[in-house]
């Protein structure tokens, strides 16, 4: 058993009521599966997705990752647990606008304190499995959307990291390139990658093999899914101009810029500083306010 919760439930605090968000929660996710957790917005699956990525504390029940029980570590520790367990793709890339494609992998390897000449093998490496060998040198605005994407599924797999948590990976994409990211998955998924990706919308889900459906902060239905789709990874950079010219801006990103959204994923998945109590709808502000309390700190 990979992953195992068991009685998980969030609230947060707001005045001096508590909100309940998550109720019971009690799944498990085998090493090597390929499981969609679906729900429409308000529904507790970006929540759900912040424990598993360990970004944010249950207030109660027990979280199993790997044999160890993380529910009620420390900051400190949990920040460990990202950087080597857990590879982060998200909606928006969180790429660093002035860091080349291969400075963008390499992140989580300095945090790891991986020797400098061991760093570049694995980030060219990781590069070259996702067909971009011809791009390391490229900044973010030199890449499409879909090559924006390929890069955070390289970085969030430089460090071979026990679980790929994907938060809406094909929602800032067309169609077409959406569809490269799902055979990209695929292909990982074949290789033994253990994927879990949240999305609210059913044609991506059907690309995985078990589909956990979350309404309301509880568990409604899980099942294998038989109505599996297969994408098959095709790139065909003709199509895909550089500039990002494949992507569309995100619902709910208002006020969010790149650079900043991209700075506070540096800070959060890789780095320390997790508050544990406060309420956040989706895990760009979780990133976001762990930007600002860093920020806050060095001012002092």
């Amino acid at each position: 058993m990979l992953l195992l919760l068991e009685n998980i439930n969030k609230n947060y605090v707001q005045g001096k009521m508590d909100v309940p968000v998550l109720h019971d929660i009690s799944l498990s996710i085998e090493e090597g599966e390929y499981v969609a957790i679906m729900g429409p917005s308000g529904s507790g699956k970006s929540t759900l997705m912040n424990i598993i990525g360990c970004l944010d504390k249950p207030t109660s029940g027990s979280y199993i990752l790997d044999g160890t029980e993380v529910a009620n570590m420390k900051d400190k520790e949990l920040s460990k647990v990202r950087n080597k367990s857990i590879g982060f793709v998200f909606q928006n890339f969180n790429l660093l606008p002035r860091q080349s494609a291969l400075q963008n992998v390499e992140l989580p390897l300095q945090y790891a304190k991986v020797p400098r000449r061991e760093r570049r093998p694995k980030c060219v490496d990781a590069l070259t499995s996702v067909d971009l060998q011809d791009r390391m040198s490229f900044k973010p605005t030199q890449l499409s959307g879909g090559q924006k994407q390929r890069v955070a599924i390289a970085r969030a797999m430089v460090n071979s990291p026990k679980i790929l948590l994907a938060d809406e990976p094909t929602g800032a994409l067309d169609s077409k390139s959406g569809i490269q990211v799902m055979g990209l998955f695929e292909k990982l998924h074949n290789e033994g990658v253990t994927i879990i990706m949240i999305t609210h919308a059913r044609e991506i889900a059907e690309y995985a093999d078990r589909i956990i459906t979350i309404f309301d902060g509880r568990i409604t239905k899980d099942e294998k899914n038989l109505n599996k789709v297969v994408a098959d990874y095709k790139i065909d950079e003709n199509t895909a101009a550089a500039g990002g010219s494949d992507a569309k801006t995100p619902e709910g990103t208002a006020g969010i810029t790149e650079e900043n959204v991209s700075a506070a994923a540096e800070a959060a998945l890789y780095d320390e500083g997790v508050s544990e109590e406060a309420s956040f709808s989706n895990a760009s502000d979780r990133l976001m306010s762990i930007l600002n309390e860093e920020s806050e700190g060095d001012e002092e």
